[in-house]
């Protein structure tokens, strides 16, 4: 197992350059931003690294993306060229791992980068957001081990019912898009969507820290579950 997956990581050693080289894009993009915004506003306040944030976001959708389109058709090629499905499936997942963390270390070095070229460049503003996440192993670790489970669970769906599978892919990515950001307005609407948003902040935070922690570990279950579930029953096309 621990040699197909060495394989598997050398026949994909130049996606990981061009992901490294997406994320540094992404960096140097919301830098661009941050200095143009700077440049711009008369009196900006504060700072804050928008180029971390930048590349964190594509980090994430690179792997969400990457699991709904590419882990279907890398199941039926693997499966074409004679692969098991758990031996295949198993070093999918870990690959997915070894490309967050990857990416984690690019990203903590292009945020270390960024916080002394904005201290040197804005020496008379504060920063306004510290990205304590990136060493916090309390949100790394579940973050590692999560979140290729979930993207290779909606690529599964996509994998078994085709697009109506991405249903719920699309109803996760206009939830994040629309309904998140809200949650966290200072001064939110009477708009229904801001309601909405305030009503399950409010959930959240009633709600003990516990369960949402074992929520999550169940989800994650059930996804790994359905995972296998659908590899083990998907027909080779």
């Amino acid at each position: 197992m621990l040699q197909q997956f060495l394989k598997d990581v050398r026949l994909h050693r130049r996606d990981y350059f061009t992901y490294l080289l997406i994320l540094a894009g992404a960096f140097l993009f919301g830098l661009f931003l941050a200095w143009l915004i700077m440049s711009t506003d008369e009196d900006p306040g504060s700072w804050f690294c928008l180029g971390t944030l930048m590349s964190s976001i594509v980090l994430v959708l690179i792997d969400l993306f990457g699991g709904v389109f590419g882990y279907p058709q890398e199941f039926m090629l693997a499966l074409s060229m004679g692969r098991t499905r758990k031996g295949f499936m198993l070093s999918y997942y870990l690959q997915m791992v070894l490309q967050l963390v990857i990416g984690w270390v690019l990203l903590l070095l292009l945020h270390q980068a960024e916080l002394r070229l904005c201290a040197r460049l804005y020496p008379q503003y504060q920063n306004e957001i510290y990205f304590s996440f990136l060493t916090d192993w309390q949100v790394l670790v579940p973050v590692f081990l999560l979140m290729p489970v979930s993207s290779m669970f909606l690529g599964s769906l996509h994998g078994r019912f085709g697009k109506k599978g991405l249903l719920v892919f699309y109803f996760v990515w206009l939830f994040c898009c629309i309904v998140v950001p809200r949650m966290f307005h200072d001064e939110p609407s009477e708009a229904v969507l801001d309601r909405v948003a305030l009503g399950m902040m409010g959930v959240i935070q009633a709600v003990p820290v516990d369960f949402w922690i074992g929520f999550g570990a169940v989800t994650a279950v059930v996804m790994a579950a359905a995972t296998i579930k659908f590899g083990m029953e998907q027909m080779v096309k």
